[in-house]
């Protein structure tokens, strides 16, 4: 991480030669003539020695031993400034997540297992290390923030509220992690590990990006996976939990609800593909008809289910809610569906759909913090990024719908005050 990030070059290349590859190579030893002492029996007595050997007379001329090639002292203090550099951050990131002020002996018994850790030296940087300044300014979403207000679950259920209904959730755009199934020799190290979210997207986003995104990117005729790479999405609370650690998506909700009595029994993660089209869902992975199943038995024995959507989530749910009406009848949502919670759904589409399709730019990218110039700019710059957005049919999905009556035209927005009549009777 220190040589990765600190110590690169201007001209930034990852090493691609193995370390015993750039080692230097011993030259042969050379003979070298040794002068005959004057003791020699005969004028024309002379030998040779490998250079470095010592000769067998004792003379002045004789050559000195060649020393043994000096260690790479560099790597040395690589290595020593990078633990530290690691223990300071292991140990700040303990001091901040630990509910309470710091305990003081803490760094005591660090000190009991590492006798020549200078500690002084280590608290000076835990203190810098505070690394919520190269990430996004998500406020509470850092897990290291550390909130004394009461968890709202925990609020609800001292005023007596209890679970109900059986939740149904789906996610939203870009929240569910993708898991990889099949690729290219590239990527086959990290089968069934995520290429969209987790430390594993970063690494690979960083060392090798054009594999990364041809196994993000979908046919551009099809709309599906490309022949021989497949990712499909992770299952589970834990698909939809946290993006990446340190960055909470669903954690927050799925923890309030099981405040108030929700558990695996009676909550549910409908994760999807999120790049898919709403055709696409249901041909490549039958995603309706298993929702459709996990409704019918939630509902079977007790209250209908309430359907709870996020984002590209709630375009999902209106999209199923036509589609099953039409393969199981018209009765089959009032039986099943108590509500439908539509959390920051674009129902009408998203202006900045728009903006990702045709420069690469979203809100997202643009939030990023100090890490902005180099993982926008140099790894996944606006060109890429539009490459792979427009092979993703649910950014087509969300684009604005409803013509100039809603959005308005260059002239403005249909709402804008100085559009509107203002009239107090029959006077305007």
């Amino acid at each position: 991480f220190f040589r990765l990030f600190f110590c690169r070059p201007a001209s930034f290349s990852l090493p691609s030669l193995p370390m015993a590859s750039r080692r230097r190579k011993e030259k042969p030893a050379l003979p070298v003539p040794v002068v005959p002492s004057a003791s020699a029996s005969s004028p024309g007595n002379t030998t040779s020695t490998p250079l470095g050997a010592s000769p067998s007379t004792s003379s002045p001329h004789s050559p000195k031993r060649s020393r043994a090639p000096k260690r790479n002292v560099g790597r040395k203090r690589i290595f020593l400034v990078g633990l530290t550099f690691g223990l300071a951050m292991g140990i700040s990131l303990v001091l901040w997540n630990k509910p309470g002020p710091p305990d003081p002996d803490f760094l005591l018994r660090v000190g009991s297992f590492f006798p020549a850790l200078d500690l002084e030296r280590v608290k000076e940087l835990s203190k810098l290390a505070n690394f919520s300044s190269l990430l996004p300014n998500v406020g509470s979403g850092l897990w290291w923030d550390n909130t004394k207000e009461l968890r709202p679950g925990q609020a609800l259920a001292e005023q007596g509220h209890q679970a109900h209904y059986p939740v149904i959730c789906i996610p939203g755009f870009v929240t569910t992690g993708l898991e990889l199934w099949n690729g290219d020799p590239c990527a086959k190290q990290y089968f069934r590990q995520r290429m969209w979210g987790t430390f594993t997207m970063l690494q690979t986003m960083l060392l090798n990006r054009e594999c990364w995104m041809s196994h993000l990117m979908l046919d551009q005729r099809t709309g599906l996976d490309p022949p021989g790479k497949k990712l499909r999405p992770a299952y589970g609370f834990e698909a939809t939990d946290y993006f990446m650690p340190g960055y909470w998506v669903w954690y927050k909700l799925i923890e309030a609800l099981a405040d108030v009595g929700y558990d695996n029994n009676n909550m549910f993660m409908a994760s999807y593909d999120w790049r898919l089209g709403p055709d696409q869902l249901q041909a490549r992975d039958r995603y309706y008809s298993k929702l459709k199943l996990v409704i019918e038995g939630m509902a079977s024995d007790g209250p209908k289910v309430v359907i709870l959507a996020h984002s590209l989530g709630s375009l999902v749910v209106a999209y199923f809610l036509r589609w099953v009406e039409r393969e199981a009848g018209a009765g089959w949502v009032d039986q099943h569906v108590h509500a439908f919670v539509n959390v920051a759904g674009p129902l009408l589409g998203t202006p900045k759909a728009l903006a990702a399709v045709v420069s690469g730019e979203m809100r997202d990218t643009a939030q990023l913090g100090v890490l902005e110039p180099y993982l926008v700019g140099e790894v996944f710059g606006n060109a890429r990024r539009r490459l792979l957005w427009r092979t993703w049919y649910s950014l087509a999905w969300m684009l604005p719908m409803g013509g100039n009556a809603v959005w308005g035209d260059s002239a403005g927005a249909p709402d804008a005050l100085e559009k509107l009549e203002v009239r107090c009777g029959d006077e305007p």
